[in-house]
């Protein structure tokens, strides 16, 4: 069994980081109602996604940061059209030479290891990849290169920056635990109408900041801070499955870390809830 992997962070987010700037390759924005900062907007929605607005061109996507912030894992979220293409990270300390830190072709079929060249595609169509080495860059680029006639990249999501690795989630392990949804009226003969379903995946993380005393400054940025905002969070439970991978939210409640009676280590049980799901056919 894997070590889990969690990541709330969002480099784009101009939220968490208000004095970010994003920019396409046009330099500026991005075209009206398809602009760049979509991508970091936490809207799973088909109808919420940047494109460079002409085809067959280099594309890219930039966040520039006052100073370096760190990249350990990568997420592009379901609904893009970049199956068997390359895409690029890229990072610069100037925003004029750029080092090459992720250089991969999105699977085309679900599976794969987030450590391997092309990472990981998970069971609802999101690619996630941890990059070999940790870099910091003040300057990110996401590349796409020229799809050929008629074609342009089309992103709804995309989620980068700093991962919390746990060194395990204790027992009860929350699996694929579900709650089906969906709008349902009931005639009074018990027949049931209903509108579209979805599968809304939801548990409990149980984590112990148990490794070192530093662990829980880490932990407690992923947890409390950022997933405890209300953030979209990754969740990889088991980083040998990684196509199970779900992004979740806190519900509304009261919860963090404690030092419970007879343990030195922080402790924690984590309630999540996956953020808008895909819906069922």
């Amino acid at each position: 069994m894997g070590a889990p992997l969690l990541c709330a962070d969002n480099l784009g987010s101009v939220a968490l980081y208000p004095r970010v700037t994003i920019t396409d390759q046009s330099g500026g924005s991005g075209p009206v109602g398809f602009e760049a900062f979509r991508v970091f907007a936490a809207r799973r929605s088909a109808f919420n996604f940047w494109m460079p607005g002409t085809t067959n061109v280099l594309s890219w996507i930039q966040v520039q940061h006052e100073q370096p912030r760190t990249l350990t894992f990568l997420g592009l979220d379901r609904g893009h059209n970049l199956p068997g293409f390359p895409v690029q990270m890229l990072g610069s300390h100037d925003g004029s030479t750029f080092a090459t830190v992720i250089n991969a072709t999105i699977p085309t079929v679900t599976g794969g290891l987030l450590t391997s060249a092309n990472g990981c595609l998970t069971e609802e169509g999101a690619r996630l990849i941890v990059p070999s080495v940790p870099s910091a860059y003040a300057y990110w680029r996401c590349n796409i290169p020229p799809m050929g006639a008629n074609q342009q990249p089309n992103i709804p999501g995309l989620q980068f920056g700093l991962s919390y690795q746990p060194l395990a989630l204790y027992r009860p392990f929350m699996e694929h635990r579900t709650q089906l949804a969906a709008q349902e009226v009931v005639s009074a003969l018990g027949w049931r109408g209903r509108g579209p379903r979805a599968f809304v995946r939801a548990g409990v993380l149980n984590l112990r900041a148990d490794v070192n005393d530093y662990e829980y400054l880490s932990a407690r940025l992923t947890i409390e801070e950022l997933f405890g905002s209300g953030r979209p969070m990754w969740v990889i439970q088991d980083q040998e499955r990684a196509t199970e991978a779900v992004q979740v939210i806190r519900p509304l409640n009261e919860q963090g870390f404690e030092r419970p009676p007879q343990l030195y280590w922080p402790t924690a049980a984590i309630q999540v809830i996956e953020h808008e799901p895909l819906v069922l056919n």
